[in-house]
């Protein structure tokens, strides 16, 4: 690895650890793993298909 390379290498390293949507983040602080995420918000159900042919007008 060039020194270029290995201050890239480092400088991706610090931001990653610095991110809390990254896993180094966490495992920089000695944690294991991600949280569980929160519950997503519900959305209203929706209407159930239509299975049932709907006939036109030309076809009674």
């Amino acid at each position: 690895m060039t020194k270029s390379s290995a201050d890239q290498a480092a400088r991706d390293n610090r931001a990653n650890q610095l991110n809390p949507n990254n896993d180094a983040y966490r495992s920089s602080r000695g944690e294991s793993s991600r949280p569980a995420a929160p519950d997503a918000p519900r959305s209203p159900s929706a209407p159930a298909p239509v299975t049932e042919r709907n006939p036109k007008a030309s076809d009674k």
